[in-house]
């Protein structure tokens, strides 16, 4: 299922895999670009400006991958859930293997943006893999729980596209995390505000401690990956039974 998977993503695409590169490359440029016209302006960086949007985008759209792949491939599969019987979970496997995949791809284009731009690396930036690690699980958690609603309507899936366009601008990407007002308050609520932030930072700069919250998110990510996948498990059944009638 992953290689069929990947294999139709890219057969009937001119560019194959460079549009893996292409979309966070297009959107640093273009905030990089606003705020050298003054468009907005933002507190100064730890690292350059350019830097620090590029590792930002990129560990948002891994958190993207991790929320909406497992639900496309649920929906893909939703014929064969029907006529065939096979381990349910092989499509929730082939969901996972397609976002390391994706992972990998992105992971040489940091490297290549990290040497580009004269970027040290530390042996403390493989602290950064663990908050990787959290940014898949968040995503995969949300998208456990969602996907039974998933498979009986449609909404679920536009849904996420609206609301994740809100969460980029509430969560620090393009900025660095708020110390103060409302949107700091807004970030401490949002999961992926922190985990985001710490794992930029030991990426980047190197690992510096990490913080109660951010535990407190991966122990809770771990939990509801195992809940998500006991309601999948236990509501696929009656799912089927009506998709199927």
């Amino acid at each position: 299922m992953f290689r069929r998977n990947i294999s139709a993503m890219y057969r009937q695409s001119f560019l194959g895999l460079a549009w893996a590169f292409i979309p966070p490359i297009m959107s640093t440029l273009f905030w990089v670009f606003l705020r050298g016209q003054n468009v907005f302006t933002v507190d100064d960086t730890p690292i350059p400006y350019i830097v620090f949007v590029f590792t930002g985008t990129i560990l948002w759209q891994i958190f993207l991958d991790a929320l909406n792949t497992p639900l496309k491939v649920i929906q893909q599969a939703k014929s064969m859930l029907v006529k065939i019987n096979f381990p349910r979970e092989a499509i929730l496997l082939s969901g996972f293997y397609e976002i390391v995949f994706n992972l990998l791809i992105k992971l040489v284009l940091l490297i290549f943006v990290f040497v580009f731009t004269g970027m040290h690396f530390h042996v403390s930036a493989f602290a950064g893999l663990i908050g990787i690690l959290t940014i898949i699980f968040l995503g995969f958690t949300f998208s456990l729980i969602l996907a039974p609603i998933s498979l009986l309507y449609g909404d679920v899936q536009k849904g996420i596209a609206i609301i994740t366009q809100f969460l980029f601008f509430l969560t620090p990407i393009i900025y660095p995390m708020p110390k103060g007002g409302m949107i700091a308050v807004v970030a401490r609520i949002n999961p992926v505000a922190t985990i985001l932030d710490e794992s930029r930072t030991w990426l980047a700069i190197g690992y510096n401690g990490v913080s109660a919250d951010f535990i407190l998110i991966f122990g809770l990510s771990l939990l509801g990956m195992v809940c998500g996948l006991i309601l999948f498990r236990l509501s696929l059944p009656h799912l089927i039974e009506r998709i199927g009638s």
